[in-house]
């Protein structure tokens, strides 16, 4: 056990218990009152002691030990819900009944339960029974199921309640609302069509529609289920005024300039929907509400009021992290997000570890000369002293974005970069002008740990040197990432990642250092110190004119906040294309734990490195960080 023990000084003077300045006559008085505070500190440390394993004693409960196990069903998903369903099950090593015939008792009220079950499954005819060996250590539970036969859907129906406005041929049929005769009687499919045909009627302009009445009527003779919705569409809609409260340094005209309906449009929640996200997406608001009001029955308007809280313009963060290939580092960064009023943004990003120290200011200003475009522009200064190289640089970039599709956007934009950079005790000096090109694509939802979907960055950008025009160059890199979820609720996630790069051009020595492209680390290749896969020369990295790497993971939830993670990466860089001789593809593969926190899952990982070079590669390297590796 560790006991740590802060002391926060809130003046520069110290204080005594009595809270007078100690001097020398008070120091024994001191000294009680602190030795005093100490055996209080101990005795409830004891006390939290004996409470937690009293604690420990009341919920370890003893109890009939038995087991149980579950005959007659054939289908894999169709038992596992039985299982879950089942309290004899699921108490059986948390609340072990107390005597055999408490056991008995358990087990005879499941029966109903379990029944119940197999009926919402379409299992209408469903028979259970059980023995119960009291003489086998531990007591044997045997469940016997006779499922029966399974009954199907016979006739759906949608009819219009007396005084509908959605007249009965526009009614959604048994298709549109996933109800198929001949389909399994399951009582969640029919929970779920009749949401579904609320749903498809507000998208017909209906914004109040209500089920009068749901029919259900099972025929056991027939072995078969019919299914009658009534439906009150309520009255027909369109889009009327918008009144927006609770802004206070953001413009209205911003959140107005976001809707994405005109007035007297028919009413549809799909656009109500792409507005919030386009709110929520800003980054600029806390709660956001969009609260239907009653239509008018003059014009059958519809008037909306939209509630948002902003959330506090100004951001102060700190981020430390550690790698054993680069020690301990950490990030600042302070962001105003509502500068001017309409959402523009300004921040500044400070970097402090051992192979980077540098500096970054930036401006980015929301729906530039229009809706879907924005423009960025950086300023970054920086002392990059990783072991392939020294170089002090000065960055200038501005870019315009615009987004094609709603997770596309497109970017343009111009660089000006001035660098000194040292390598092998040869110092250069670099001027380049640039024109960067990319696409981006965000097909996840979650940036720090995205569970499904996926996505794409591509840039292209001509380097242009201003003092010796037979030292430009081509810099294309590319990284596609892809998160499938092999089981529901974090349970299983697989995620990939493929990178390639090349740089046409001169030869590799004539590009700056710092441009080059290198790896190894805990954002390249896991289980190799930083920049150190590829050229080696006496051992130093010296980068290289190509890339490829590639990661695979194996994401397991084993609590709501508690993962492991399985991963192998493998690449290289290579002097002049990919796959060239001038360096092998090495592969490190480790596990990890992560944490998951509200602002992203905390990562601990451990990566051995597969083909380990004598003299060059570790045993193994440590990486702690916030966010998931890509």
């Amino acid at each position: 056990m560790k006991i740590h023990i802060n002391i926060l000084n809130s003046t520069s003077e110290r204080r005594n218990c009595a809270g007078a300045a100690p001097d020398t006559a008070r120091r024994p008085v001191l000294l009680a009152c602190c030795r005093g505070l100490l055996i209080t500190g101990l005795l409830a440390v004891f006390f939290l002691q004996g409470l937690s394993v009293s604690v420990r004693a009341e919920t370890g409960r003893e109890g009939v030990e038995y087991v149980l196990h579950i005959e007659g069903i054939e289908d894999f998903a169709l038992k596992r819900l039985v299982e879950a369903s089942s309290v004899t099950l699921q108490e059986r090593k948390s609340y072990p009944p107390a005597t055999i015939r408490l056991l008995r008792r358990r087990v005879e009220e499941d029966i109903p339960r379990l029944k119940a079950v197999m009926r919402s499954e379409g299992y209408y005819d469903a028979q259970f029974g059980f023995e119960l060996d009291d003489k086998a250590a531990p007591v044997k539970v045997l469940f016997t199921v006779t499922p029966g036969p399974l009954y199907t859907l016979r006739r759906i129906e949608v009819e219009p309640a007396d005084g509908s406005m959605l007249p009965k041929e526009r009614m959604p049929s048994a298709g549109d609302i996933g109800l198929h005769p001949g389909k399994a009687a399951r009582a969640r499919a029919v929970v779920d069509a009749e949401a579904a045909l609320l749903r498809l009627v507000r998208g017909m302009g209906y914004p109040y529609p209500e089920i009068a009445e749901r029919r259900v009527q099972v025929q056991h003779g027939a072995r078969a289920m019919d299914v009658l919705f009534v439906l009150d569409s309520g009255p027909l809609a369109r889009f009327g005024k918008v009144e927006i409260t609770g802004l206070e340094r953001l413009d209205e005209q911003v959140v107005r300039d976001l809707i994405p309906w005109k007035p007297g449009d028919p009413y549809d929640p799909a656009p109500v929907t792409k507005f919030q996200d386009r709110l929520r997406e800003t980054g600029l608001l806390s709660v956001i509400r969009v609260e239907k009001g009653t239509v008018s029955k003059t014009d059958g308007e519809i008037p909306l009021k939209v509630v948002l809280t902003e959330r506090k313009p100004r951001t102060i963060a700190t981020t430390l992290y550690y790698r054993t290939d680069e020690g301990f580092g950490g990030r600042f960064s302070w962001q105003n997000r509502n500068l001017l009023g309409g959402g523009e943004r300004l921040g500044f990003t400070g970097t402090l570890s051992r192979f980077e120290q540098g500096g970054e200011f930036s401006f980015r200003k929301p729906w530039f000369l229009r809706q879907d475009q924005r423009l960025e522009a950086t300023l970054r200064l920086a002392d990059d002293q990783p072991d392939a190289y020294e170089a002090r640089s000065y960055t200038g970039r501005l870019l315009i974005g615009r987004k094609l599709w709603e997770t596309l956007e497109l970017g343009v934009g111009v660089q000006a970069k001035a660098s000194t950079v040292t390598q092998f005790e040869e110092k250069k000096r670099f001027k380049y002008l640039s024109f960067p090109v990319s696409l981006s694509w965000d097909g996840t939802r979650d940036l720090l740990d995205p569970q499904r979907g996926g996505r794409l960055a591509l840039e292209a950008s001509p380097n242009l040197d201003l003092e010796r025009r037979e030292t430009d160059f081509l810099k294309i890199l590319g990284t596609l990432t892809h998160y499938v979820p092999v089981i529901p609720n974090r349970r299983l996630i697989l995620a990939g990642r493929l990178s390639a790069g090349v740089e046409p051009g001169p030869d590799v020595l004539e590009i700056p250092a710092d441009e080059r492209f290198y790896a190894g680390g805990g954002g390249s290749i896991r289980g190799y110190a930083y920049q150190s896969v590829g050229p080696l020369r006496d051992g130093s990295p010296v980068g290289g004119k190509a890339l490829l790497e590639m990661s695979v993971e194996a994401r397991f939830g084993v609590t709501d906040t508690i993962g492991a993670v399985l991963f192998l990466d493998g690449g290289s860089a290579f002097s002049d294309r990919i796959l060239d001789d001038s360096a092998d593809v090495l592969w490190g593969t480790g596990v990890g734990l992560r944490y998951v926190t509200p602002i992203g899952p905390l990562r601990l990982d451990v990566g051995i490195p597969l083909n380990r070079r004598s003299d060059i590669d570790d045993p193994f390297q440590v990486y702690i960080s916030l966010g998931q590796a890509f």
